[in-house]
C-alpha cells in the first residue's frame, strides 16, 4: 500500500479555494447543527485537534448556496475552535 501525504491549507479561514464541500444546500443545515452540538458540548478538542474541526467547518463553509445566517453560524464555530486551541 502506498503512503499518501494529505496537505491541508495554511489558512483554513478561506475555504472556498482550498476545500470542496461534501454537502449540498439540502443537507448542510444538519452538518452545521452537528458541528454546533459537538463543539459547544466541550471536550471535542480532546477527541480531535483544532485542525480537524477547522477542516470540517471549512468543508461546510465551502457549500454553495449558504444562507447568511448559516455563514454567521460557521464563523462563530471558527471562533469557538480558535478559542479552545
Amino acid at each position: 500500500m502506498q503512503n499518501r501525504t494529505v496537505q491541508r491549507p495554511m489558512n483554513a479561514r478561506h475555504p472556498a479555494s482550498s476545500f470542496k464541500s461534501p454537502y449540498s444546500p439540502q443537507n448542510v443545515e444538519a452538518a452545521i447543527s452537528h458541528l454546533e452540538h459537538v463543539l459547544k458540548a466541550g471536550g471535542a478538542t480532546h477527541l480531535f485537534n483544532g485542525a480537524y474541526w477547522r477542516a470540517r467547518i471549512s468543508q461546510a463553509s465551502a457549500t454553495p448556496g449558504l444562507l447568511p445566517a448559516q455563514r454567521n453560524r460557521l464563523e462563530r464555530l471558527f471562533g469557538l475552535v480558535a478559542a479552545t486551541a
